[in-house]
């Protein structure tokens, strides 16, 4: 018997083992009456209008005398909900018209007082105090009972055996006493533990993965065996494992015996498709000065390679009319066996045909627990302006970058693709050295270039010059129902030089799908930078889902004044996009749709951006 049938079973023997009620009547019943009224005499605690609205018995309803005893039942029932488990109906009334056409009904009632907990003891816990078990209850002595707590403690008692290497430890109600204490009705409850054997866990047993391998999986859980059971550990382990992209599900099963008296946690994985084609396109509309143009970003991942996790990413991106970026990146997991991923990466971007950038990067992740990780990477940068005067005009100096950055991250989202909680939380600092070569105007040097047909005398200056950067991105996921679920994403980073204009290859930006959606990509830029994206997401399944989202931004930078370019002045600004989106899942992958709108925006200039992932 579970323990709360068992419990409320005791708790009603106890309680309703007399006769609760009794009844009188003027007239006898020899053709269907209409209720005239009926009341509840003597109710308080519980109020006679909840308890009326709950009653099948009602004001012009016909009478019915085996409805009536079951309305009385649940009076006894609405009552046992609040905990008042010593109400007593005392009697029922019938007042009958004289042509007992119609029946006026009363029910008298004693609500007596709440039962409280008067004691609460163990038996067979020897290897836990009584304070142990105790403190994970909240049915305490000189509280109400309530069964439904008790069962729930029950549960917590259960769940800390299983953390002491008591996985088949039992607990059940031995007796429970009803008495009378300084006129205060009182409970004392009696529980019984059986401890069973401690079990030591000498083997975790996969199943169900078609193409991970075992030892993939295992080193994941990152626990040492042979060890004490503890369902914790378990659980932390497949909390890791469920981090996988192409793990869809990682259960705990049977916990086996072995012929040497160990025991072996089977475990069954479901997997998901590891290899995923992303082509997001989106469209910009023609406005008086220019024609419109697409947008687009294509992806290839293969995230499961042979089945060792590791991972190579390609992914190829059309900013906006002139700029575009290609990526590669592949990681190695576990270096030496040991909790380490390291990745290495090549970015090239080409930047309204004003400079390209090439940069190449080695990341670093260290585990740091069930839900942390290390961060570390170095990197190295070229920037090159498309030709001399547009390194004039726009402060694009030739450039080389070398930097070193350290982190920290912090994940508790049940899932990468839809979380319906958790947190993520990534903290990254950065420091630099760059070596670059500005051109500058001089009339005593000796280069001339020709600057809107007019020329210009310049020279070229080297100097070596220190740099930092801090990032900072924070999201958090609350599910306000089942499905419905609240989104909030806060995303910021600050780039410090001794420059007083930042050139604008070293600049952060941010707009577009990805930061500041209902704007075209990298639209905003600056020293200071940040977005929040709010959404209200309708789960439709596990990787689907409808939102509608509102995307707040910020920037700062320094800027030559367009009257006097010697004049030094501040721009920032907080634009705003909104809009809505939908995820759902085809036959070919998975389909994204996004329109939002920025500031000011009319309907028709809209930025619409859709994709589908290929997954096999």
């Amino acid at each position: 018997m579970k323990p709360a049938l068992f419990i409320i079973t005791c708790v009603a023997f106890l309680i309703f083992s007399t006769p609760a009620f009794s009844q009188t009547e003027s007239n006898s019943i020899e053709s269907p009456a209409t209720i005239k009224r009926i009341s509840v005499e003597g109710a308080a605690q519980v109020s006679e209008s909840y308890i009326l609205e709950n009653l099948r018995s009602r004001k012009n309803n016909f009478f019915d005398r085996a409805a009536l005893d079951r309305d009385l039942r649940q009076i006894l029932r609405l009552y046992s909900l609040k905990n008042l488990y010593l109400i007593q109906i005392d009697s029922v009334h019938y007042i009958f018209s004289d042509d007992s056409s119609e029946v006026s009904i009363q029910i008298l009632v004693t609500e007596n007082k709440v039962i409280s907990i008067g004691n609460i003891e163990f038996k067979g816990n020897p290897s836990l105090t009584v304070s142990d078990l105790l403190n994970v209850m909240n049915s305490n002595v000189n509280k109400s009972f309530d069964p439904k707590t008790l069962e729930m403690d029950i549960e917590e008692i259960l769940r800390l055996y299983e953390d002491s290497g008591y996985p088949f430890a039992k607990v059940t109600v031995a007796e429970l006493k009803l008495y009378e204490e300084k006129g205060q009705p009182k409970l004392a409850i009696s529980l019984h533990v059986s401890e069973n054997q401690k079990t030591m866990l000498t083997q975790l047993e996969m199943s169900g993965q078609q193409q991970t391998r075992s030892n993939v999986l295992l080193r994941e859980m990152r626990l040492t065996l042979p060890r004490l059971f503890r369902r914790t550990d378990i659980e932390a382990g497949l909390a890791r494992i469920r981090r996988f992209p192409f793990i869809t599900e990682a259960r705990a099963g049977e916990l086996a015996a072995n012929s040497d008296s160990s025991y072996r946690q089977q475990i069954s994985i479901n997997e998901g498709p590891s290899n995923i084609i992303d082509g997001v396109a989106g469209y910009v509309p023609k406005t008086t000065a220019s024609k419109g143009y697409f947008t687009g970003i294509a992806n290839l991942s293969f995230l499961n390679l042979y089945g060792t996790a590791r991972r190579l990413d390609v992914r190829w991106q059309k900013k906006n009319r002139y700029s575009q970026e290609f990526l590669i990146a592949y990681t190695e997991p576990w270096i030496f066996n040991f909790p380490l991923n390291l990745s290495g990466s090549f970015q090239q971007l080409v930047q309204d045909t004003t400079y390209v950038e090439q940069q190449m990067t080695l990341d670093g992740s260290v585990w740091l627990g069930t839900f942390g990780a290390g961060l570390f990477g170095l990197k190295l940068k070229y920037v090159d302006a498309a030709d001399p005067v547009t390194s004039f005009l726009y402060n694009i100096p030739t450039a080389q970058f070398a930097s070193a950055y350290i982190g920290l991250s912090y994940d508790t989202r049940d899932t990468p693709y839809n979380p319906r909680k958790g947190t993520f939380y990534k903290a990254q600092i950065e420091y630099g050295r760059k070596n670059e070569d500005r051109l500058t105007a001089n009339n005593s040097a000796s280069d001339t270039l020709i600057v809107n047909g007019l020329p210009v005398i310049v020279e070229k200056n080297s100097r070596t010059l220190s740099t930092q950067k801090v990032t900072l991105d924070f999201e958090t996921i609350i599910s306000v129902t089942r499905q419905l679920v609240f989104y909030n994403a806060l995303h910021g980073a600050v780039y410090k030089s001794p420059q007083t204009l930042v050139p604008y290859s070293e600049q952060l930006r941010f707009g577009g799908l990805k930061t500041l959606r209902g704007y075209t990509e990298d639209f905003f830029n600056g020293t200071r930078v940040g977005w929040n994206n709010f959404e209200l997401r309708w789960l439709t399944s596990p990787r689907s889902r409808i939102f509608t989202f509102v995307d707040l931004g910020y920037y700062y930078r320094n800027a030559s004044s367009p009257v006097d370019q010697n004049r030094i002045i501040k721009e920032d600004g907080w634009p705003i996009g909104y809009g809505f989106g939908i995820r759902f899942e085809t036959q070919l992958g998975l389909f994204a749709l996004d329109f939002g709108l920025g500031k000011k925006d009319s309907f028709g200039n809209g930025k619409i951006h859709f994709g589908i992932a290929g997954q096999f």
